[in-house]
């Protein structure tokens, strides 16, 4: 009985079963350690954000921000995309893709993903190579991560996923005895990896020279050699709002003389003077960092076929190298004072301006929605073109909103032989001119009208054959009832080493009353500004051949990039608030001080081999500095009243400051800085930075350019 009742209560007992897992919502809510958070995270593929695209210069891959890195990243994961989709057509192999091609670098460059490439967009470059960056070597210091080859990062993910995946959740390295051996081990061509850990990832040189390294380290037991660590994705995630500032100002770069040579000159200068406002923008913070100029190089000369070759055949052979220099470089002013070529050269400055500004519109609607600004930096004889332009625009505006018919065709006349054509009235001052010359000068005037009314002509004609071309082709042009407008008005003309005073001389242009206001074309171009380094013998100044009084006054020389003060002197911030009421006391101020903005005198051996940027002093002028080194104090405390008398005012003060010298280093001389000094203008800061302040806003008000001698 007892036997049966126990199995009885044997039977009664049924085994429990196991509790039921949780239900997957709570699972994943459930902690996880953090090795195992690590090795989740690190079987997923690698998020937008942490993958870095680079771009190649100067042979170092340098990262892209991340707002690019995420456009080119989204078209390379479209890419993938539409390939899998199409697995049985022909995989894309050149970039006629239905792809859209990012723009990268501040929207000078697009790239195609599917040739690893980047092109220049409004230039002729060669393209640079960009690369996909997911595994990168570098230490500590994030400036120094490079990016594997795509080759070998994809070799090395796909076995990183193959053996992680296959040792499970547990992680760390493997421990034999005292030494530490690496869980895995990946050998490509030129190196090898190592694993340590999932995060713990090193790679060796495989070559001869890291061979010997290593052996030598380990025989006196130390570690296995020179090595570098990986990294599994960017040490920064991409963020969309990693970019710069939308474009504010435009900023054409046209160049002189010389372009043949190396057809890249003017590319190479705008990436310079790019580099130089990267530069000074990141020394002055008064500058505003909302705003961004752009500089574009227009490139003009290579378009242009002037002679069909006629002037290389007619060049002898001997002294080729010279006879080619010169034909490539000095022939492009012969071309432009002629006649013939003169149009169209202008012509051709004007279209590519014009088509480089639609084309970037195209890019960026909304840049004349923000009232995006355009200025012009131009060059040598790139000055004198791109004036030529904006005086035939300004002329021809000017007439238009009179009488088309009594217009100049081209500024080749004085000031006063223009207003004399327009007013259709004689040229010369009969109380000015001898009884026995009035005839013969009236009959030459009276051709030279007549020669003007010609000119002007030919510009109607060109006018009706520009309309009646545009009406054919179907397309609608703005500027159609001035066919030598540009599509965009110039906030500011910055001549840099430029010879247009010299230019304008030769045309017949002399200081008079108005002539300032009839020389700058002020209707299209707020101000024109002429840069220039002391020993450059190409370069002219302009604001004596406006007020001949300026013959002794000093150009304004620009300030240092990385200083506080001003083109005047004072500091920045308080540079624009100076008023009109301040022009003679300024006046004074240049005339006394002039000697400030001048170079120094140099003495010795050196100054008297590469000679001196001072003028010689006269035997007088040494005795008078003889006699003052002579005076007691007393003495000296009256040579200001004594240097005042001799102070004189301009007769005739102009509205702006046009000249603007550079500083001359303390080892720099004349003779030996005339041979560099046409070219150094895209290098120097100090140019960037005027030009910066300038065509950027810096909120100081809109009076700043009011002030004649102080701006």
């Amino acid at each position: 009985m007892s036997d049966n009742g126990g199995d009885n209560q044997l039977n009664k007992k049924s085994p429990q079963k196991p509790p039921r897992p949780p239900a997957p919502s709570t699972l994943s809510k459930l902690p996880r350690s953090g090795s195992i958070q690590k090795h989740m995270e690190a079987l997923q593929g690698l998020k937008p954000e942490r993958i870095r695209w680079f771009v190649k210069e100067d042979k170092k891959w340098l990262p892209l921000n991340g707002s690019d890195s995420l456009a080119v990243e989204k078209c390379f994961r479209e890419m993938l995309e539409l390939e899998s989709k199409a697995e049985d057509e022909p995989k894309v192999v050149n970039s006629s893709s239905p792809y859209k091609m990012p723009t990268i670098k501040g929207g000078l460059y697009e790239v195609d993903v599917v040739a690893r490439k980047c092109k220049p967009i409004y230039w002729k470059g060669n393209s640079i190579s960009v690369c996909r960056g997911t595994w990168f070597t570098g230490t500590s210091s994030t400036d120094a991560w490079q990016p594997l080859s795509e080759e070998d990062a994809n070799q090395i993910e796909e076995s990183h996923q193959t053996m992680w995946r296959a040792m499970g959740i547990p992680v760390g390295p493997v421990e034999t005895g005292s030494e530490r051996q690496g869980i895995g081990r990946l050998t490509l061509k030129g190196f090898y990896v190592e694993w340590n850990d999932i995060a713990d990832v090193w790679l060796y040189w495989d070559d001869v020279k890291s061979r010997i390294i290593r052996n030598v380290s380990e025989r006196i037991g130390l570690s296995s050699g020179p090595a570098s660590q990986l990294h599994r994705g960017f040490h920064t995630d991409a963020e969309p709002d990693d970019r710069p500032p939308d474009i504010s100002h435009l900023v054409f770069v046209v160049h002189g003389i010389g372009q043949l040579l190396h057809m890249s000159n003017i590319v190479k200068s705008c990436t310079d003077l790019r580099q130089g406002a990267a530069t000074v923008l990141n020394k002055q913070q008064d500058i505003s960092q909302d705003q961004r100029i752009e500089f574009v190089p227009v490139e003009w000369r290579s378009s242009l076929k002037l002679d069909e070759g006629t002037i290389d055949r007619v060049t002898p052979s001997s002294m080729s190298g010279l006879r080619k220099l010169l034909n490539t470089s000095m022939m492009d002013v012969m071309y432009y004072t002629s006649p013939y070529y003169r149009n169209e050269i202008i012509d051709g400055v004007r279209d590519e301006m014009n088509r480089l500004y639609a084309m970037f519109c195209a890019r960026n609607p909304d840049f004349s929605e923000r009232n995006g600004k355009v200025s012009i930096v131009a060059h040598s004889l790139g000055s004198v073109i791109a004036y030529d332009i904006l005086t035939l625009w300004d002329t021809e505006l000017r007439h238009l909103s009179h009488d088309s018919t009594t217009g100049t065709g081209f500024l080749t006349e004085s000031v006063a032989f223009m207003r004399c054509v327009t007013e259709q009235s004689p040229l010369v001052d009969e109380s000015d001119v001898a009884a026995e010359t009035d005839t013969a000068q009236k009959q030459k005037e009276n051709l030279r009208i007549e020669l003007a009314k010609s000119r002007s002509r030919v510009m109607q004609l060109e006018a009706m054959l520009s309309r009646a071309e545009v009406q054919e082709h179907g397309t609608d042009s703005a500027n159609d009832d001035c066919p030598y407008a540009l599509r965009f008005k110039v906030t500011n003309l910055f001549c840099v080493g430029s010879p247009l005073a010299a230019f304008l001389a030769l045309r017949g242009i002399r200081p008079q009353d108005d002539v300032e206001d009839n020389v700058l074309p002020k209707s299209v171009c707020k101000r024109v500004m002429n840069i220039y380094h002391p020993a450059d013998p190409v370069a002219y100044r302009l604001e004596p051949l406006l007020s001949e009084d300026y013959v002794a006054i000093p150009p304004a020389q620009l300030p240092r990039y990385d200083s506080k003060q001003g083109t005047d002197g004072r500091p920045s911030k308080t540079r624009a608030s100076a008023s009109c009421t301040d022009v003679q006391s300024a006046t004074m101020h240049m005339l006394t001080d002039g000697a400030s903005v001048t170079s120094p005198k140099r003495t010795g051996w050196l100054a008297s081999l590469f000679g001196s940027a001072s003028k010689p002093m006269s035997s007088s002028a040494s005795s008078q500095e003889s006699e003052e080194t002579l005076e007691t104090d007393g003495a000296k405390k009256d040579e200001p009243a004594k240097n005042a008398e001799h102070i004189t005012v301009p007769a005739k003060v102009l509205k702006e400051r046009l000249d603007f010298t550079l500083r001359e280093g303390y080892m720099e001389y004349n003779y030996w800085s005339a041979v560099t000094s046409h070219v150094t203008y895209w290098n120097s800061c100090d140019v960037a930075r005027f030009i910066l302040e300038h065509c950027l806003d810096t909120g100081e008000g809109e009076g700043a350019s009011e002030d004649p001698l102080l701006e």
